[in-house]
């Protein structure tokens, strides 16, 4: 899928459902590599523990973590991604995959 600038400016890049009201089984995963300063990685870490949707699958204890994220009722990929970039010894948070299902596409009357 190409991705013009401009999409990725207004978030298009996050959105699932583009504006369809589907039924509530749709699916929202995405890995992200998290890199930190190794020196706050224990607040890092804890930080991160206390986001919803998000759990820590790797960690090489020199401030690089694997992380998966999952949408849930509340929040969403761009809030977790503002979320973990304002975290107090957070470098940088890359997006490496992202899986979007919406179940079949059974459309309800608006």
């Amino acid at each position: 899928m190409r991705v013009s600038r401009r999409q990725s400016r207004r978030g298009d890049l996050f959105r699932c459902n583009r504006g369809r009201r589907l039924r509530k089984s749709s699916v929202n995963i995405s890995s992200v590599i998290l890199r930190a300063q190794p020196e706050k990685l224990p607040g890092v870490r804890s930080g991160v523990a206390a986001i919803p949707g998000v759990e820590i699958h790797a960690d090489g204890n020199d401030g690089r973590l694997v992380l998966t994220i999952e949408d849930g009722e509340g929040y969403a990929l761009p809030d977790v991604f503002l979320k973990l970039h304002q975290l107090d010894g957070v470098i940088s948070a890359s997006l490496v995959y992202q899986y979007c299902d919406d179940g079949l596409p059974q459309e309800t009357d608006k």
